[in-house]
């Protein structure tokens, strides 16, 4: 994969929990702090399988909108 291909997912993700908290505003908390959960898992698990190195993953999930 290239760096454009992580960005790409990484923007989908960012693009993702923007979509979520938009759809908040009108909706259940507990349901949207879920589903916020399980991008940020899924954000981790990409890390896991695409990164190599621990800096790598760090980077990827700072461009996924998330702290180290």
């Amino acid at each position: 994969m290239t760096r454009k291909d992580y960005e790409l997912i990484a923007a989908t993700i960012r693009d993702t929990q923007e979509r979520i908290n938009e759809q908040a505003v009108n909706g259940d908390l507990a349901k949207t702090r879920n589903q916020l959960r399980g991008v940020r898992r899924t954000a981790a698990h990409l890390a896991e399988a695409l990164c190599d190195t621990d800096d790598e993953k760090i980077a990827f999930i700072k461009a996924c909108g998330y702290g180290a």
